[in-house]
């Protein structure tokens, strides 16, 4: 990973990661027991319905008609989800513009300063023609004494 900002900012993503289920029902077996007033029947099966009395018995039959079958399977509309022991813990590269003033004008100082040098070369190139011009002049009019070296100090104004 490569983070060219110059600030370096990350952000960092923490997750905690969960399991989530879905809860299902298998009817294994289905029982019932009536009890009206003083009456209290065993604990019955559908195919024991015979065993209730008669003024029951279209009541419970009602009721059973409704029920689940033996092996079907429910599915309940409750997910559960459940917290894990960890987290996912995700660093990303982000751009931070705290910084931006301070760089723009860094990068404006630098310009200035390679232009100023830039400048400063150009001008020594034309003072160093100019003394060829002025060497040239001299020998041309037969001056021949040594030449005197310009001083090589400059005034910035």
């Amino acid at each position: 990973m490569v983070n060219n900002n110059l600030c370096y900012a990350v952000n960092y993503f923490v997750r905690k990661v969960l399991d989530v289920y879905v809860s299902t029902t298998t009817v294994t077996s289905v029982t019932f027991q009536v009890t009206v007033g003083n009456y209290v029947s065993a604990v019955l099966t559908p195919a024991q319905i015979g065993q209730v009395e008669a003024q029951y018995r279209s009541a419970v039959e009602a009721l059973i008609k409704n029920l689940p079958t033996v092996g079907e399977v429910i599915q309940q509309p409750t997910v559960l989800s459940v917290p894990t022991d960890g987290v996912v813990y995700d660093p990303e590269l982000a751009h931070c513009c705290a910084q931006d003033p301070e760089l723009e004008q860094a990068t404006r100082i630098k310009l200035e300063r390679e232009q100023a040098e830039a400048q400063k070369i150009g001008l020594e190139i034309q003072l160093m023609a100019l003394e060829v011009q002025r060497r040239q002049a001299l020998l041309a009019a037969g001056t021949l004494t040594p030449f005197q070296i310009p001083p090589t100090t400059t005034v910035v104004a």
